[in-house]
């Protein structure tokens, strides 16, 4: 019984600061949605927070390659106020050996590309194992080969644009987030 409690106590710190982070993090994204404009509709028509007249410039979709086996096609989107002008195709996998396809991601893309050729099309990297991710960081080395299969696939498969959905789990230390940004800038700024 003695244990037990005594488990229990430290246990009791760790609940407290998950308990005070959850609430920081909750206070942080209510400050950025009060932030950020809202939409809303006034007269069948769009407007921003302001009172200004939203512009919509593109409006695109989402299509993960776990439903390229079903019959989506860009022709099944119905009820849509705008029609769509790009396609976002999710996605390359990215291992800790950069990009390397598999005859089944090189089905899907084509899959895509054929379904989806009436539209802009932007390609996105799947980066979303952490440790993996975190491995990546480490490996500089990687970071041109990622760039430059990541243009050479958007080339050969006539996308024009490549997007990197990144998640990472991790507490956001001080070193993640240089890690994150140093990455993500030099995918963005590669001229490879």
């Amino acid at each position: 019984m003695a244990r037990a409690k005594k488990s229990s106590l430290h246990a009791l710190p760790l609940i407290i600061i998950g308990a005070v982070l959850f609430l920081v993090f909750v206070r942080v994204f209510q400050a950025q949605d009060q932030a950020r404009p809202s939409m809303q509709r006034i007269d069948g028509k769009r407007q921003n927070s302001q009172g200004a007249p939203a512009r919509i410039n593109e409006v695109s979709f989402f299509v993960p390659y776990w439903n390229l086996d079903e019959s989506i096609d860009g022709d099944g989107l119905f009820g849509l106020e705008v029609a769509p002008s790009r396609a976002l195709y999710f996605g390359v996998p990215v291992s800790s050996d950069g990009i390397d396809l598999t005859e089944e991601d090189k089905r899907h893309l084509r899959t895509f590309v054929s379904r989806f050729s009436g539209y802009k099309r932007s390609l996105t990297l799947r980066m979303v194992n952490t440790q993996t991710n975190l491995e990546v960081f480490e490996r500089k080395e990687l970071w041109s080969q990622i760039a430059a299969s990541s243009i050479s696939l958007a080339n050969e498969y006539g996308f024009d644009r490549v997007i990197l959905d990144l998640e990472v789990s991790a507490l956001p230390t001080q070193f993640i987030r240089d890690q994150i940004v140093n990455f993500s800038a030099y995918l963005g700024g590669s001229d490879t």
